[in-house]
């Protein structure tokens, strides 16, 4: 027997996503066809419609993709949803943030960046969906990242966009690097001095190179573990 397949099975997922947008009465909601099909571009698989389309009915306080949202979709009714009052606004950066700059959590949620800070304190879960926020090997808190004009390029990507919460908070993979760092130093220092001391017996050419070439690499080593743990899953990590 013919099997037909699927709508979706040979359509790319941007246009999949589009028709489900169209077909699902989300007009109006405040949630853009724009910001629907590049949430689905990004999570990359057709199973996550059911889960968006659901999140959608939290509209004021649900942004998936804050650059879509605040750089191309510019919304100016977005309102605290933990105190009701405050007016979300994005807004050049400033000493300080307000009540009224938005701050986000890895699940795409939103809320003013005083009463999210203030939830935080207390809680360790999205005030919304109840995400846990607590980084797994360093049990410390995941915060809130405040959106302004200065630093929403450097939000990572939110779990709908392909995100993740980090293993360890910032500092502590920070320190986790420079221990790592270190204990390999110790390891590449035995092996230059001794590479040194076969050079000042041979004072051979050879021994030379390599006595040189060791000194550069654990230099070079030692620098990039630094620069990795302050790099790494800037994008996506949070």
């Amino acid at each position: 027997m013919h099997r037909i397949k699927p709508l979706c099975s040979d359509l790319p997922i941007w246009y999949c996503s589009l028709q489900t947008y169209r077909s699902s009465n989300l007009a109006g909601t405040g949630f853009s066809s724009i910001s629907f099909v590049y949430s689905v571009a990004m999570a990359g698989q057709t199973s996550s419609y059911a889960a968006l389309i659901d999140s959608i009915v939290q509209k004021g306080s649900y942004v998936p993709c804050p650059k879509v949202t605040f750089l191309i979709d510019k919304p100016d009714d977005l309102v605290c949803e933990i105190c009701l009052v405050s007016k979300l606004q994005f807004q050049p950066s400033v000493d300080g943030f307000s009540d009224a700059t938005p701050a986000i959590l890895p699940c795409g949620h939103i809320a003013g960046y005083s009463c999210l800070r203030k939830w935080l304190k207390t809680h360790h879960s999205c005030p919304f969906c109840r995400l846990d926020l607590k980084y797994e090997l360093c049990d410390h808190s995941v915060p809130a990242r405040p959106v302004d004009q200065a630093n929403i390029h450097d939000v990572p990507r939110t779990i709908p966009e392909g995100g993740q919460i980090a293993s360890q908070c910032k500092e502590c993979r920070l320190r986790t690097s420079i221990n790592c760092a270190n204990t390999l130093w110790d390891a590449n220092a035995e092996r230059f001095r001794e590479a040194r001391e076969q050079f000042v017996r041979t004072r051979s050419p050879v021994d030379l190179a390599k006595a040189w070439a060791l000194k550069v690499r654990i230099e070079n080593g030692y620098a990039a573990s630094f620069a990795e743990a302050n790099v790494k899953g800037q994008a996506v990590e949070w």
